[in-house]
């Protein structure tokens, strides 16, 4: 698959006007062709959605090249996974989501020497949780679980980066950690899906 030119400087605001002008019928529709297996209508949903895939990538990972490695890898498992999509309407919330864990995956890796990174570790509220734990989460949750405790990012640019209010970052947050430790509270759960006491 052949990626069209990628832009230079794209911020997310510019995505996000990108994303406002995009018909959504339209979209559905390529969907549905696309699942049928019409290599014209993913390289028309690619040419669509990808300017705002790259912001948010050029945004997250801070490195024009990243970007670009991560826009490819978005839109190679979007294409792989086309099928399991059940609804059309949705996909652009998918790929959103699809972007957030390549780009989340990348930077981890980019960032191996942080202790982050280097032990996978997250300390919430006295307990220390695996990555891998909080993003079994539900995706909006683990996502400004992260963004807030490993991005160490402040609630206003979570609200803008996820196109949220920051009541609903709050509420998120809150959420999370409460599933998080409800989990981690649960002996014999915790011990099976790996928690650490």
């Amino acid at each position: 698959m052949t990626l069209a030119a990628v832009p230079k400087k794209l911020g997310p605001k510019e995505g996000e006007n990108v994303a406002k002008s995009l018909d959504y019928q339209y979209i559905s529709r390529l969907v549905v062709s696309a699942q049928a297996g019409e290599g014209e209508a993913f390289a028309e949903l690619y040419a669509a959605t990808y300017q705002k895939q790259y912001a948010f990538a050029l945004w997250y990972l801070e490195d024009e090249y990243l970007a670009r490695d991560a826009l490819q890898k978005i839109y190679v498992t979007a294409l792989r996974n086309m099928a399991q999509l059940k609804d059309p309407d949705l996909f652009l919330s998918w790929l959103k989501q699809i972007s957030f864990r390549i780009c989340f995956r990348m930077q981890g890796e980019a960032r191996q020497g942080e202790n982050m990174a280097r032990t996978g570790m997250l300390r919430l509220d006295g307990r220390e949780y695996t990555i891998g734990q909080v993003m079994k989460l539900p995706f909006t949750e683990s996502q400004v679980l992260l963004l807030r405790y490993f991005r160490h990012m402040k609630m206003g640019e979570i609200a803008n980066l996820m196109e949220l209010d920051r009541g609903s970052v709050r509420w998120y947050l809150k959420k999370g950690r409460k599933r998080l430790a409800g989990m981690f509270e649960q002996g014999g759960e915790a011990k099976k899906n790996g928690f650490r006491r």
